[in-house]
């Protein structure tokens, strides 16, 4: 196959402390990427760590410095890596190796067997400088993790930060010499990018850069009635019936109620004047989004069911 006819394959590699929320931030990155078309998954260390050691491993096992706890981790780590690097030789366009990666040996030999397989490495880096982020993430994550099943909240917290702390001990974060990386720094306040080149990797920064961790309410609503809505007419363009602009009124006013009105909230909607019309009743300008349209009916628009 010739180089302009190649297909880029990637491993994008996870870096950061426990409790920075990479799982959470690998599968929504791999959801995106299937949704975009490319045969994705995430390839979790943790979760091999716990089918072939139990869920209940010690502190000590993550201590550098108990050599063969770092051999069983080592050799755990690389036989998920190379069951990723498999499934991209046979099916795969983006591998996705969940694990701490915590040091600068450890990421130069990961890089080394994608550059052998021919797969390039892309570096995901979560970090985080405020406590409050960090205590958040231990409280709604890691303590409910399969790692700490049957542990008060106390015990299950004490266990987990001397976990963290040997982490934290050998800890090296992403160099400029260490080719492709985004830093996302404190949920998103701070995006770092170091030798981002091509389609694929643009994609992966808009995402990231759009990625909320923190929970947020997301609340949905049909539009009003249709004058189509009346004549059981499919897809077009048609204003609000009475009934349609009534119900934006009534919604109008359960927005406010519900929320107070110096609310700040953000309202979506699409390019069609019957969801344009419901959104604009509230009083705030709506965002208007054409991927929101529904899906057009073709030779069916604008007929009636019967």
């Amino acid at each position: 196959m010739s180089e302009a006819h190649r297909v880029r394959r990637f491993v994008v590699l996870m870096v950061g402390l426990p409790a920075r929320g990479k799982t959470y931030t690998a599968r929504k990155l791999a959801g995106y990427l299937s949704w975009l078309g490319h045969r994705c998954r995430v390839f979790n260390v943790g979760e091999r760590r716990r089918s072939l050691h139990g869920a209940r491993t010690g502190p000590e096992f993550f201590d550098d410095r108990n050599e063969e706890a770092r051999a069983h981790r080592r050799a755990l780590g690389l036989e998920v890596l190379d069951e990723l690097l498999g499934w991209l030789r046979t099916d795969g366009h983006v591998g996705i190796y969940d694990a701490t990666n915590s040091t600068f040996e450890h990421r130069e030999l990961v890089r080394a067997r994608c550059r052998a397989a021919g797969v390039e490495v892309l570096h995901v880096e979560i970090t985080a400088n405020d406590p409050e982020i960090v205590d958040e993430n231990i409280r709604e994550v890691k303590l409910g993790s399969p790692d700490f099943a049957g542990l008060d909240a106390r015990t299950a917290r004490d266990e987990f930060m001397r976990r963290l702390a040997h982490y934290e001990r050998v800890y090296e974060a992403l160099r400029p010499d260490e080719g492709s990386w985004i830093r996302i720094v404190d949920r998103g306040s701070q995006l770092v990018l170091n030798h981002i080149d091509g389609y694929l990797p643009g994609r992966m920064v808009f995402f990231l850069s759009n990625l909320h961790v923190s929970k947020r309410a997301l609340w949905l609503t049909r539009h009003g009635e249709s004058e189509f809505n009346l004549q059981r007419r499919v897809g077009g363009d048609p204003p609000l019936s009475t009934k349609g602009r009534s119900y934006a009124r009534q919604l109008s006013r359960a927005v406010h109620e519900g929320f107070g009105e110096d609310a700040q909230l953000e309202v979506w909607t699409s390019t069609l004047q019957r969801s344009r019309a419901t959104a604009e009743a509230t009083g705030m300008a709506p965002v208007v989004w054409r991927t929101l349209d529904e899906i057009n009916a073709g030779v069916c628009e604008g007929m009636s069911y019967e």
